[in-house]
């Protein structure tokens, strides 16, 4: 007696129509060649840019010199009012930001910077030197109004504020715990040196509110209003 044997699944025209999928649906489904998956995986890329910025930098250089005349006590302790002149040396400050990226074209950026402050106090009797050196924390909103793969430029408006953490008028130290404020707005161009690597130049303008009665005449008292600029390297994190 002749026994007929099942069939293999694989040979049966009926399973192979209901469980393989078809060409058309493989070259639908599938990417057609190693091109498109290349193409689809460098669109899927994660963003390389840097969110966080290291910012070592230097300000300095101003409009003009600051000097005054008149009447004034050329050291801390004399109480007979001399004719004077006062001339006041341009300040020049040191500091490091950190720049964080909130979303596109927004960062805000904060630090800490040290602003030294030299003058001198002459008149017919002495000259008395003075030294302040203040340590800022500035704070700032920047928009970045133009992006390339190799230069960016951008605007930005804050504010900052000081105190004076060493001063000298003569041989005499002077003490003032004051928080001197003041706003700025800033224009920056940035030069990429590589992909987080990038040397700026940022001119500034900020207004200084003099206190009432200021323990130390310095440039900024004179020159409330100032213009600098500041150089510095930018190294993403």
């Amino acid at each position: 007696m002749n026994t007929a044997l099942p069939l293999a699944p694989f040979s049966n025209p009926l399973w192979r129509k209901s469980v393989l999928p078809s060409t058309a649906k493989i070259a639908k489904e599938e990417k057609s060649s190693p091109a498109d998956v290349f193409i689809d995986e460098e669109y899927k890329k994660t963003d390389n840019k840097q969110h966080l910025s290291l910012t070592p930098l230097v300000k300095g250089f101003s409009a003009s010199r600051g000097s005054e005349q008149g009447n004034s006590r050329p050291s801390i302790g004399t109480s007979t009012a001399l004719s004077k002149t006062v001339s006041h040396n341009i300040p020049i400050s040191i500091g490091i930001e950190i720049n964080r990226v909130l979303t596109s074209g927004l960062t805000v950026t904060s630090g800490i910077d040290m602003s030294l402050y030299h003058s001198r106090y002459t008149n017919n009797q002495e000259s008395v030197s003075q030294s302040a050196c203040y340590l800022g924390i500035p704070l700032r909103l920047d928009w970045t109004v133009w992006q390339n793969s190799s230069f960016s430029t951008w605007i930005g408006g804050g504010g900052k504020v000081d105190r004076l953490v060493y001063g000298k008028l003569g041989p005499e130290r002077i003490k003032d715990n004051t928080l001197n404020w003041s706003i700025v707005g800033e224009f920056g161009v940035q030069y990429n040196l590589s992909n987080n690597i990038g040397i700026f130049l940022a001119p500034e303008v900020s207004y200084y509110f003099k206190p009432e009665n200021p323990v130390l005449q310095t440039y900024r008292t004179e020159n409330p209003l100032m213009f600098t600029v500041g150089a510095g390297i930018r190294v993403g994190l």
